[in-house]
């Protein structure tokens, strides 16, 4: 009607929208997002599909939450919402995930196809369907994306290499640039293969989404990261002045982000040198319990990564008495990962059995 103004300005933002998406570089991964005739869905699910793009996982779940509650046939910002949920916490509850898996036909087809290779009864079958869809639409970035991811986390088992994954990775951010998880798992595949030029591209790429309130991928996360790529262009180890800067920021840190990634992090890179010398560092300045914790931890599965695993048992020792007794930073199985390492070190022959017995 000629006087409902709020219906008229309404559809020529869905109108003009649409033209953008179609002339346009589009800042979601397809039309899908006008499927809803809610300005109000809309608008939070492109708040989502932006908080998504720069790793604000909670940001992005709460976003597409309202963008479903606006609009409760608006399904597929319930499907934009799982790979956030991974990071954020959150399940979707049983019944919205199978209306929406019911509804499904409603999405675009890359979209469909999508979702439909999450499906898949292996990851076997899930890897062919991604590669499938990847072909018959090579311009749908989230397609590239979901193969990359499932060629870095679980593909491997099967025999795939790194190689394919940087490939899709690579095809990625050349669509959508501006997506800082795919950026994350390149710098995971400079460092793996210690290609420098890359890990120092892919770590650019993401402080270029640094900054107060331009990336809320955590701080912390990103001050780990420097030392990862510290650490792979000083040939495996700190230089003495950057251990020193590292050691105070984990030593004086009151969160809990850092905890686990800089016990073991390190390590997840091949690099258990490193990760003794931080341990080590950090032992140094006293830190909270909490923190030190993780730092016996670090040290002794760097320690045995190493090979010294009589000193490494002696450090998970520690790690299991600063992990047990009613603290909040308590780790419950603290005794049996070290237990389980004894017993890893007795079958390499860097420790007797009746050591990994006194464990049990």
């Amino acid at each position: 009607p000629r006087a409902d103004v709020a219906a008229l300005t309404d559809s020529a933002t869905l109108a003009l929208l649409r033209e953008i998406w179609r002339r346009g570089a589009a800042p979601v991964p397809s039309l899908a997002g006008l499927t809803t005739g809610s300005v109000e869905a809309l608008r939070a699910y492109l708040e989502g599909e932006q908080a998504l793009a720069r790793s604000e996982y909670d940001d992005a779940v709460s976003a597409f939450e309202r963008a479903y509650a606006a609009d409760s046939t608006f399904h597929f910002a319930l499907w934009r919402s799982l790979y956030p949920r991974v990071y954020e916490g959150t399940r979707l509850d049983t019944a919205r995930y199978r209306e929406m898996i019911e509804h499904r036909d409603g999405f675009p087809t890359p979209d469909r196809l999508l979702l439909e290779s999450s499906l898949q009864a292996s990851v076997s079958e899930a890897l062919a369907a991604r590669r499938e869809l990847t072909t018959e639409y090579p311009t749908y970035w989230p397609g590239w994306y979901s193969l990359a991811d499932i060629l870095v986390h679980a593909a491997p088992y099967l025999g795939t290499s790194l190689d394919e994954a940087r490939a899709a990775l690579e095809r990625t951010v050349a669509l959508n640039p501006d997506f800082a998880s795919a950026w994350e798992h390149l710098l995971w595949a400079g460092v793996y293969q210690r290609d420098t030029a890359l890990a120092i591209r892919a770590m650019a790429e993401l402080e270029r989404f640094g900054g107060p309130g331009a990336f809320k991928m955590n701080p912390d996360l990103l001050q780990y990261y420097r030392a990862v790529v510290h650490v792979l262009l000083n040939g495996g180890v700190f230089e003495e002045e950057r251990l020193a800067r590292e050691a105070d920021y984990i030593a004086r840190y009151s969160g809990g982000v850092p905890d686990l990634a800089f016990a073991q992090g390190l390590l997840d890179f091949d690099f258990p040198k490193a990760q003794v010398q931080l341990s080590e560092a950090v032992l140094e300045r006293g830190p909270r319990r909490g923190i030190e914790a993780s730092m016996w931890l670090g040290k002794g599965l760097g320690l045995a990564g190493r090979g010294a695993w009589d000193s490494a048992l002696v450090a998970m020792d520690r790690w299991v008495g600063q992990s047990t007794g009613g603290s909040a930073d308590e780790a419950p199985d603290a005794g049996l990962v070290t237990y389980g390492l004894a017993v890893a070190a007795v079958r390499v022959g860097g420790a007797s059995p009746e050591e990994a017995s006194a464990r049990r």
